[in-house]
């Protein structure tokens, strides 16, 4: 049932997208939309799997998440002034979310 409902929707996303546009050199254009469509067509199995198998979490980002705040801190302020401070910040974020 599932299954149906999926083909269904992206049946739906075929006849909502524009069609794709015709290049004279090279590969056929395609617009983000479409590119999405297939890949959710093509990999079916993959997006869906949370549903059908409980050990699959929702979402893979469970490790983005954990780096997230570091890299964040990192891009605002370019850098850490000193080891000290970075390892202080560390062991705060460590603390705050172990």
């Amino acid at each position: 049932k599932l299954g149906e409902r999926y083909w269904a929707l992206l049946a739906l996303a075929d006849q909502e997208e524009p069609p794709l546009i015709k290049s004279k050199q090279g590969r056929t254009k395609k617009s983000k939309d479409r590119n999405l469509r297939e890949r959710l067509g093509k990999w079916e199995a993959s997006v869906v799997a949370f549903t059908r198998h409980t050990e699959v979490p929702f979402t893979n980002s469970l490790g983005e998440r954990d780096l997230r705040p570091g890299k964040t801190k990192l891009k605002v302020s370019g850098c850490w002034r000193t080891r000290t401070g970075a390892e202080r910040y560390a062991g705060i974020k460590g603390f705050a979310l172990g």
